[in-house]
């Protein structure tokens, strides 16, 4: 799990770093880096969600119903972020300058 989230913070770490210095020419490669991430996380998200949550409380029996319920309701908080972020993504010339002159501007979008 450690080496899962490590990625995933990586990875956007390297979004954030990167940002300001994206070429107009390289925007659409960029961009298609930052919806693959998007995409890998609600991948992860939803694998959670329909298989190992469920797996777990099965597991636990009687005990264990509804144990995972928190984490579901965390879950439904990023969801919708990232749906935002999708969004944002597919238009980045209308949501960042071609000089992305602010890291703040381009994720506050």
């Amino acid at each position: 799990m450690t080496l899962l989230y490590n990625g995933i913070i990586r990875a956007l770490n390297s979004i954030y770093l990167q940002a300001p210095y994206v070429l107009l020419n390289d925007h659409n490669d960029f961009i298609a880096y930052c919806q693959c991430w998007v995409r890998m996380v609600n991948s992860y998200h939803r694998g959670e969600e329909v298989a190992l949550f469920p797996d777990i409380e099965k597991a636990l029996g009687a005990v264990g119903k509804g144990i995972m319920d928190i984490n579901l309701k965390q879950h439904g908080t990023p969801s919708i972020t990232y749906s935002s972020t999708s969004i944002h993504t597919t238009k980045p010339l209308s949501i960042c300058d071609s000089t992305f002159s602010s890291r703040a501007h381009c994720m506050s979008v």
